[in-house]
């Protein structure tokens, strides 16, 4: 999957994503939020970067990122009780 360059400006999800080949990050970019909650590729070459203030969702430990966030934030609204929505 070639993603080198790419702007995700308004975020991107890979929930539930199968990656079946590389995937090309050089000079790719995310802003506003980014959903992890899936197996990362294996193969992956350059960085997705993360800007400031990005919300990430799902464990970015196997992923290609420059600019991780320390924690990443692995709730979403379904697990949430309902008092705490």
């Amino acid at each position: 999957m070639d993603l080198r360059e790419a702007e995700f400006e308004g975020g991107i999800s890979f929930q539930e994503t199968t990656f079946n080949a590389e995937v090309a990050f050089q000079r790719a970019s995310v802003s506003a939020f980014i959903d992890l909650n899936t197996t990362a590729p294996e193969r992956q070459t350059g960085t997705l970067t993360i800007t400031e203030g990005t919300t990430v969702k799902g464990d970015a430990s196997h992923w290609a990122l420059s600019n991780p966030p320390a924690r990443s934030n692995t709730s979403s609204a379904r697990d949430l009780k309902p008092q705490e929505l």
